[in-house]
């Protein structure tokens, strides 16, 4: 993900903040719930000296929100929340767009639960960056997000089912700037039949995170492919029940490939394995209609080595797949 990197804001800032922000910051902690007081430094005049928040080291405008579960108490004056997981909860303030030079949101491992994700965060189109995951919010995904074209990394992602779903991903063609997305455990099944078709309109993604999302389609071929720059593709724990798409064999960029318990079937020989010279992580386990003998698969993969691409160890599992010797 090397063109993601940090904005311009630093910790040490030479400007107070300013003070419509400041008040603008004030009303979205007021709409939270800080049990733990992990927020308790938000008071004084200079909201740039407090916790998670980041300003512009030039004009003094709030450009960063760093509010981390797992990070934002081990920085609080409370100590004895230090080891919280999920200290924030509550509903997200539409004051944040006061906040005109804001690009950067992670409110990941809070507790959000019951709370939508606001439709509202669709017009802080100067975001780069937002991570709402494991949060545990729920409802439908505003398709406002899709005006967010700056936007880069975008996670709602949760490590188990949730109630948080998408009927539709077309809002997706709009973020065309995004490189990294997971949306693990969201619920996609009413999206299934179109879900592919939405992300490959995606031009740059190099990884993208769809394990557990309760998909039963996926598409055997494309009229185009703009998927060419992914090099992490994770699709495991869906219900597919079909071949191995033969437009895998055009993502030579791959570094990563996790099909695990993704209910493929079919010959393992119909990828074109050794085009993935850059493969170091490849999961194909628990797929028992995927047949085939793997040693194919391995020297496929080893040929690399021959043809100046430099392919070394890579780490494979195929346990419960059909042909293992």
């Amino acid at each position: 993900m090397g063109a993601i990197g940090p904005d311009s804001a630093v910790k040490d800032n030479s400007f107070e903040c300013i003070e419509l922000e400041r008040k603008a910051l004030l009303k979205f902690k007021q709409s939270l719930n800080d049990l733990f007081h992990c927020l308790s430094s938000w008071v004084g005049s200079d909201c740039c000296k407090w916790v998670g928040v980041r300003c512009n080291k030039h004009t003094g405008n709030v450009v960063r929100l760093h509010l981390r579960g797992t990070d934002i108490c081990s920085k609080a004056t409370n100590k004895s929340a230090t080891h919280t997981k999920w200290p924030l909860s509550g509903e997200l303030n539409a004051s944040l767009l006061d906040l005109k030079y804001f690009n950067y949101l992670d409110l990941s491992h809070n507790d959000c639960e019951n709370v939508q994700v606001p439709s509202f965060l669709g017009s802080l189109g100067n975001l780069w960056y937002l991570n709402l995951s494991h949060s545990s919010f729920t409802g439908k995904v505003p398709s406002q997000l899709g005006n967010l074209s700056h936007l880069q990394y975008l996670s709602l992602a949760t490590p188990f089912s949730s109630s948080l779903w998408a009927s539709d991903l077309s809002w997706l063609s709009g973020l065309t700037s995004l490189q990294y997305l997971d949306m693990s455990s969201v619920n996609l099944s009413r999206a299934s039949s179109s879900w592919l078709q939405s992300i490959n309109r995606v031009p740059f993604l190099s990884l993208l995170r769809l394990s557990n999302c309760r998909l039963s389609c996926l598409p055997q071929t494309l009229p185009f492919l703009n998927l060419t720059s992914l090099t992490i593709l994770d699709l495991s724990f869906n219900s597919f029940d079909s071949l191995i798409p033969g437009w895998l064999s055009n993502i030579s960029t791959l570094i990563e490939l996790d099909l695990k318990r993704a209910s493929l079937k079919g010959p393992i020989s119909d990828v074109s394995w050794e085009i993935f010279c850059k493969l170091h992580s490849l999961h194909l386990s628990s797929n028992p209609q995927v047949v085939g003998e793997v040693n194919g698969l391995v020297e496929a993969l080893t040929m690399c080595t021959y043809i100046g691409f430099g392919f070394q160890s890579t780490y494979m599992e195929f346990t419960n797949l059909i042909g293992l010797p």
